[in-house]
């Protein structure tokens, strides 16, 4: 949440202005921070994605270049898995 309210910076310190001007209501404050959750929510979930198909496409490729039955061709798939 910290990276979120560092790069809405202006509009952190506008709600705390509102919310002292509003008699301390902080449901403004509240708002934005729901904001926030859902942005950072979101990217993490984004993040966790590429991971997971970074795994995914890693472990399919492993499977399949294991089924490789020559020497040569198991050679090829050290390198190829390196990549």
């Amino acid at each position: 949440m910290s990276n979120f309210y560092y790069e809405e910076k202006n509009a952190y310190l506008e709600t705390l202005a509102k919310v002292r001007y509003l008699n301390h209501d902080l449901t403004r404050f509240l708002q934005l921070g729901l904001k926030g959750i859902e942005l950072q929510c979101r990217r993490l979930f984004l993040e966790i994605r590429t991971h997971l198909a970074k795994a995914l496409y890693r472990n399919m490729a492993f499977d399949f270049f294991n089924r490789l039955k020559t020497p040569k061709r198991r050679a090829m798939t050290g390198r190829q898995m390196e990549i």
